[in-house]
């Protein structure tokens, strides 16, 4: 069975995990071997690679038995998810192993009650933040997008055309979020008819041991080239924004992005 590493940095925590078994299927064969989450350290600079050479040492495991390395890919921290990314992308680049891809946001949420809207949330600041939403299906106990991982002022998404529909369109929600106290106080006064679950612990950040729960089924994605992998920051960093401010020009989107890599190797 497929031994690999995990690894989530998009937040002040850092989880990895050591596992065992078939990332391709419906995960059956999956079992965590060792695991590790670290809210103390928030420099994961300079924690990670020591953290998982002793979780390695700690099932007598070598950088070599790892064949697979799967990476929580935001959004969420900007310096976080560049060093864990960086980090699985060079990884696996270096020991020729398949990479796969995964939402922290998903994570996040993978063993939250069951509910037919769930909402994934991290604090960005000032109200804003990165958000996910998503319904749990009750027929095959999975976790369905139903709408892209965003970033954006938690207020006016919550109004926003398409997220006010679906959210009238329900009567239980689920937040589920580490210290969003806030957020769900802004939603109650929106949507207060609604019924709300809220997960606000330390059970409401990305775990990334979490990645073979059934509900993760689809959620997992496999790099066809780990070298283009890149975080999904949900928006443009401060960089890209005053480079955009300069040139006049529009800051592209990810999908954007991604197309252009598309077709970049496709013409060439």
């Amino acid at each position: 069975m497929t031994r690999w590493l995990g690894v989530d940095s998009s937040t002040d925590a850092l989880s990895l995990v050591l596992g065992q078994g078939e990332l391709t299927n419906n995960f059956s064969d999956s079992k965590v071997i060792a695991s590790q989450f670290n809210k103390e350290n928030k420099q994961h600079g300079q924690s990670l690679v020591a953290s998982v050479q002793a979780l390695l040492a700690e099932v007598s495991w070598t950088v070599a038995d790892i064949e697979a390395v799967v990476v929580g890919i935001g959004p969420g921290s900007y310096t976080g998810l560049r060093i864990g990314v960086t980090f699985a992308k060079v990884w696996a680049t270096s020991l020729a192993v398949p990479l796969y891809e995964v939402s922290s946001l998903a994570l996040q949420i993978s063993s939250a009650p069951i509910a037919p809207v769930i909402i994934s949330l991290m604090d960005a600041r000032r109200l804003s933040a990165y958000i996910g939403l998503y319904s749990h299906n009750p027929i095959n106990n999975r976790l369905e997008n139903l709408q892209a991982d965003c970033h954006g002022d938690f207020k006016e998404w919550l109004q926003s055309e398409t997220v006010s529909q679906i959210l009238n369109d329900t009567s239980q929600v689920l937040i589920v979020g580490h210290d969003t106290e806030s957020f769900i106080q802004v939603f109650q006064e929106i949507y207060s008819k609604i019924e709300l679950d809220t997960v606000t612990t330390e059970e409401a950040l990305p775990h990334v041991e979490r990645v073979f729960n059934l509900s993760m089924v689809g959620q997992l994605n496999r790099c066809t080239d780990p070298h283009t992998l890149a975080p999904n920051y949900a928006h443009a960093t401060l960089a890209e924004q005053n480079w955009a401010q300069d040139h006049q020009r529009r800051v592209a989107s990810r999908a954007e992005n991604e197309a252009f890599i598309d077709h970049y190797k496709t013409t060439n």
